[in-house]
């Protein structure tokens, strides 16, 4: 038997207290008994059927028994956890193992072609069918200067590994090389293709002629002039302040005037007969066939310089006298000397 009573009832009497009508009726009491099963209920293997109670007054709320919807809904819920517990623990085993298997086939085909790689770079950088064995040059036919590209070691290395820019650097400090380029051709042969330095002057110190390109770098000592221009030099050092030798430098400032000179003054003046020398004390100086010379400095206003050299020569020879001197450094105003004065440059 099961008593529910009020919670504010709860509290038992104490001894000698006299319970009163109102507490008795505040007590309900809920009882519940189980029928024996009828034959019906036996006869379909056990189970038995809901009965519904006889009497009225002992009968059981309906909200205490719970439904059999409720019980159906208990047991789909249970159901659904267990399945949804099931589905999370499950994913994460055959997700971990699926992952596991991918990796170890994927390391079955990696590591084979890794060391297929690396034993492959390692043949191709060690056998010698790949060392470079010959050069082939291009852009001259100067015996001596494919005889001194060829003596620059360039060969004996792995075609792979050699350095084509340190190559053409090397190249380029030869001296009659203006530029130069170092492609590969497999399987063992270097390209080098190289642009010569063109001589437009000769540089005659003392007794010894060298070829001078356009920018002032010495190419090389020559024996003649092969028919270039000579411009005679009273120094010993070079820009750098080095002796003259091939690979160095003229100032390229005094190898364009030298040039202009050569071109100009035959037309302007019409003199034809003429060398240039770059003094110590007077700069460029012109020396005539004739005798005289004209001292004009550095390459300052040098079209200036050469009309009056022009209107000074076409004035002399109007007069009939001979010119012994003419000073044009001092820009507009030049100063000559006649031959007749007796006076010596």
């Amino acid at each position: 038997m099961f008593k529910r009573s009020n919670k504010a009832k709860t509290q038992q009497p104490t001894p000698g207290s006299v319970s009163s009508p109102e507490s008795e009726r505040s007590l309900v009491d809920v009882t519940f008994r189980q029928r024996p099963p009828d034959k019906t209920s036996r006869s379909r293997g056990g189970r038995r059927a809901p009965q519904r109670p006889t009497n009225p007054a002992r009968a059981t709320p309906v909200e205490e028994q719970p439904t059999p919807s409720t019980m159906i809904g208990l047991g789909w819920a249970r159901a659904g956890a267990q399945k949804h517990a099931q589905m999370r623990a499950g994913p994460k085993r055959r997700f971990s193992r699926s992952r596991r298997e991918r990796w170890l086939r994927r390391a079955v085909v990696i590591v084979p072609l890794l060391l297929v790689v690396v034993f492959g770079l390692h043949a191709l950088f060690t056998t010698t069918y790949f060392e470079v064995q010959q050069i082939t040059i291009e852009g001259t036919r100067n015996g001596q200067l494919i005889a001194a590209i060829e003596r620059l070691h360039l060969t004996g290395v792995n075609i792979f590994l050699a350095d084509t820019s340190a190559d053409a650097a090397l190249v380029k400090t030869l001296p009659p090389i203006a530029d130069a380029s170092v492609t590969r051709n497999l399987p063992n042969t270097l390209l080098v293709h190289v642009v010569e330095r063109q001589p437009v002057l000769i540089w005659q110190v003392g007794a010894t002629l060298y070829s001078v390109d356009a920018g002032g770098a010495i190419i090389g000592q020559v024996q003649q002039a092969d028919g270039l221009p000579v411009m005679s030099d009273e120094h010993s050092l070079d820009q750098h302040g080095h002796p003259f030798a091939p690979g160095g430098k003229i100032d390229p400032k005094i190898i364009q005037m030298a040039r202009h000179l050569l071109e100009q003054v035959p037309t302007a003046s019409g003199i034809t007969s003429f060398t240039l020398r770059d003094t110590l004390l007077y700069g460029i100086v012109l020396f005539s066939a004739e005798g005289w010379q004209a001292r004009f400095g550095g390459p300052d206003n040098l079209q200036h310089k050469i009309d009056e050299l022009a209107a000074i020569v076409q004035l002399v020879r109007q007069q009939g006298q001979q010119l012994a001197l003419i000073d044009l450094r001092f820009g507009n105003y030049p100063y000559y000397r006649l031959k007749s004065a007796g006076a010596e440059p």
